[in-house]
């Protein structure tokens, strides 16, 4: 078999794609699970032990200082509206994405991170999940601006986690073809009783959280808000479709070195190739970040016209 610096290029239809500029995983035999590049994940478990240190550090000053420290403390980090709107306070927009309402709140997003997010993380790559996950949950600190008309804080750190599940959403459209391919293998290995099952499951059990998570919109005094939830789902689609991976297919035949024809017996194999670039990134990733811009903008307006405070 020739290795990568041997064969020079993949030749993908009417175009050569360098090896050395692209992100690529393993050939396989055709037929076979296809192997989507991939990196080890890291950024999730600095979230979740971020967001678990934000509110270990809310139950101690309510332990030790008593509940009205605490509350100033969520208050501190927490999305309130109108001192976005008054005050000029925007960084609340970040720090409320570190913030839980109450501890099931806390419980369900920590699940999903640890049992969804090293999975996305390493599909995406880390740069491409981090902008998501932080993006995501600023679209929906501005949907909260834009759409509810509600003065109570938010803790926003699920609509983050939910933009995630809309950028995987965004990724199956962008990839349609490998999608198929992957589930139709994992189907395969489920009917004879190998691993793959549980992959199949992860789609569902994501819904499944979501599902809690606007649930949980729904409690009154719960800081949770489903606006910010909507907010981080659109934007997760958008972005996982314009700044995840886009794969393609290219077939190798492997021809022993210095053969001057293609033997019959020639073994034939697939890659999987991310097609899109970094420039491809940078530019989408700019205008996904001006167009939320514009929306913290046009809510603070909006609801300085419909006079909400």
């Amino acid at each position: 078999m020739q290795s990568s610096s041997q064969m020079g290029k993949f030749v993908a239809a009417d175009h050569a794609l360098p090896v050395t500029r692209l992100r690529s995983g393993k050939s396989t035999i055709i037929g076979q699970e296809l192997d989507l590049p991939q990196v080890e994940p890291y950024f999730c478990y600095m979230v979740m032990a971020m967001q678990l240190a934000v509110y270990a550090a809310g139950t101690w000053l309510a332990v030790s200082q008593g509940e009205l420290a605490a509350e100033q403390f969520a208050m501190a980090l927490a999305l309130q509206p109108e001192a976005v709107q008054n005050d000029g306070e925007s960084w609340r927009m970040v720090t409320c994405l570190l913030l839980h309402g109450q501890l099931t709140h806390l419980a369900v997003d920590t699940f999903f991170l640890g049992w969804s997010g090293p999975g996305i993380e390493a599909l995406l790559g880390h740069s491409v999940f981090t902008y998501i996950y932080l993006l995501s949950g600023l679209a929906g600190s501005a949907a909260v601006l834009l759409l509810s008309n509600s003065v109570d804080p938010v803790a926003g750190a699920t609509a983050a986690s939910v933009g995630l599940v809309g950028a995987m959403v965004g990724y199956e459209l962008r990839n349609q073809q490998i999608v198929k391919q992957t589930l139709d293998s994992r189907r395969s290995k489920a009917d004879n009783g190998k691993a793959g099952s549980s992959a199949l499951r992860k789609p569902f059990g994501a819904i499944g959280i979501v599902c809690l998570m606007l649930g949980l919109g729904f409690i009154p005094g719960s800081m949770v808000n489903n606006a910010a939830h909507l907010g981080g789902l659109l934007a997760g689609v958008g972005l996982g479709f314009t700044l995840g991976p886009n794969f393609t297919l290219v077939q190798e035949v492997h021809i022993p070195e210095g053969s001057m024809s293609v033997p019959e017996d020639a073994q034939e194999t697939v890659v999987v190739l991310d097609r899109r670039s970094g420039w491809e990134r940078v530019l989408a990733g700019a205008g996904a970040a001006g167009l939320v811009a514009g929306l913290v903008v046009a809510g603070t307006v909006f609801r300085h016209a419909s006079g909400v405070y």
